[in-house]
């Protein structure tokens, strides 16, 4: 019968626990095949951490992080190999994990970095009624019409909102969030040139956010304009989304960014 390498991952890493982890040791003693085998699975990961660098180690370790920061190397480390009738089972097995490892490295990198869904996730965390600050309420139709995603009415009403009318920008602001919502970045950013010239510091800092998330859905973070609205925002500790543009530029100089895009 084929041993179950999942029970044998799940033992050596400790997953296995209480009552199922003696059952399965005894089961280890007295079966000398199974014996056998449960070295060589833990020799094929001693010979995978081994091969891993510390970084991409640490990331494994600690899969929330995005960036592994320290710089040490491992300690080197001294792999007692298996007598040579076990070494080919060794690395196909080590061939295993790491193409595991590879696959899930890939996953990860495109769940959490992938430029779409980097945007997507600071898009979200920013709510359309706090987009402005205050001024939700000056044009209530609008917002809860982008909320239903009733777009092409909420479109009409805003691009009807007259040059002259006190609430101008802010209505165009809006529109840049409708055609933002409905994948149209590059309209959106062509109306957003416009609310740069409104008098309200707080909705131009907002739209200037907008427009760098609009570069990031595009994948287009060579751009001139996105670099020099993400290093404004850096390097001006009072703007509205400076924590954001720091976060973001860590995370596209990160090694998962990289994989990722």
């Amino acid at each position: 019968m084929e041993p179950d390498i999942d029970k044998i991952e799940a033992y050596l890493s400790g997953a296995l626990a209480g009552a199922e982890r003696q059952a399965f040791e005894a089961e280890i003693a007295g079966d000398p095949a199974l014996a056998e085998e449960v070295d060589a699975v833990r020799l094929a990961r001693e010979a995978v951490e081994f091969s891993i660098s510390s970084n991409l180690r640490a990331q494994f370790q600690e899969w929330q992080e995005a960036e592994a920061t320290g710089t040490k190397t491992e300690e080197a480390r001294v792999v007692t190999m298996a007598p040579r009738r076990n070494l080919r089972r060794v690395l196909a097995i080590a061939a295993s994990v790491l193409l595991i490892l590879a696959v899930g490295s890939f996953w990860y990198a495109n769940e959490q970095f992938a430029s779409d869904q980097l945007a997507m996730d600071y898009y979200e965390n920013m709510p359309l009624d706090l987009h402005i600050r205050g001024n939700a309420e000056e044009l209530p139709e609008a917002v809860a019409k982008i909320r239903d995603n009733n777009f092409a009415e909420a479109d009409a009403y805003l691009r009807s909102v007259p040059a002259d009318d006190p609430l101008y920008y802010n209505a165009r602001y809006y529109l840049a969030h409708s055609l933002h919502r409905q994948g149209e970045y590059d309209a959106s950013n062509d109306i957003l040139n416009e609310v740069n010239e409104a008098s309200n510091p707080n909705l131009r800092e907002d739209a200037s956010w907008l427009k760098v998330l609009n570069y990031l859905e595009l994948e287009q973070t060579g751009n001139d304009e996105f670099q020099t609205l993400l290093e404004e925002m850096i390097a001006d500790d009072g703007h509205t989304h400076h924590n954001d543009a720091v976060n973001l530029n860590d995370k596209l100089n990160s090694f998962w960014y990289n994989i990722a895009n």
